[in-house]
């Protein structure tokens, strides 16, 4: 890869909990692919999906509305869902003024994603799936939050062999072939500037066990053949006693 992409971790993490749920899967980064809007439409068209999940941010956002209007100009019955930090923060303005889009999951999105998938392909109502704003004959819902995730080392690790590495680089990597991992999530400072704890991943630190820590590595250096790795985490050395214990 000869351009700096940061490697898309949270989506790697969607894709492989749908996966573990059953759910097929296809990913398509347009960035990455230097397509057009209707180019991306066109691809996306193509696999004939029933969801499509875009994730967005403030400087995207205009984008990936005229994205989902133009998915839906493709495929009126596609159910096209927004995740990330601006819908979040701005989900009623978002599914009042737009109706191209059907669903936002709020906050932490994994397994918000996946509850919302196995609950829409087994056809069932989705006022009880936790942490959306959603559309529906009555107008737009909005559930009550969805907890953030406890106990991360439950989460399968993040689904290189569709979200593959080799596509993106950091411009801090100096590795042949490189890719980014999330070891802990959350950060319990609160400062003005950043919008993650406030919008995403809370100000509670949830951290992953040194030894899921280290399954993951291992896994990445055997079957991707990685050699450089960013931690992409909020607070890594909030707990040093831990870090000690996956590097040593």
């Amino acid at each position: 890869c000869d351009k700096f992409i940061e490697y898309p971790i949270y989506l790697a993490y969607v894709v492989a909990v749908l996966e573990k749920a059953g759910i097929e899967v296809e990913f398509i980064d347009a960035v990455v692919e230097e397509m057009s809007i209707p180019d991306f439409a066109d691809t996306a068209a193509k696999t004939n999906p029933d969801m499509v999940v875009i994730e967005c941010s403030t400087p995207s956002i205009k984008y990936d509305l005229l994205t989902a209007k133009s998915l839906k100009e493709r495929m009126s019955n596609v159910f096209t869902v927004l995740i990330g930090s601006h819908p979040t923060f701005f989900h009623r303005e978002i599914m009042r003024d737009n109706p191209q889009v059907d669903a936002i999951c709020r906050g932490e999105f994994d397994l918000i994603v996946r509850d919302l998938a196995v609950t829409f392909f087994n056809g069932h109502k989705l006022d009880k799936v936790k942490g959306i704003t959603y559309r529906d004959g009555q107008g737009v819902q909005e559930n009550e939050d969805r907890p953030l995730i406890r106990n991360v080392d439950e989460l399968p690790f993040p689904a290189r062999h569709i979200v593959k590495s080799e596509y993106y680089r950091q411009g801090t990597f100096t590795g042949k072939r490189c890719t980014t991992m999330v070891s802990s999530r959350g950060c319990p400072h609160r400062c003005t500037y950043c919008l993650w704890p406030k919008t995403l991943y809370g100000n509670r630190f949830r951290a992953r066990s040194a030894e899921n820590v280290v399954a993951e590595i291992e896994q990445v250096v055997k079957d991707f053949h990685i050699d450089e790795i960013y931690f992409d985490d909020d607070s890594l050395a909030l707990n040093r006693t831990r870090i000690l214990r996956f590097v040593s």
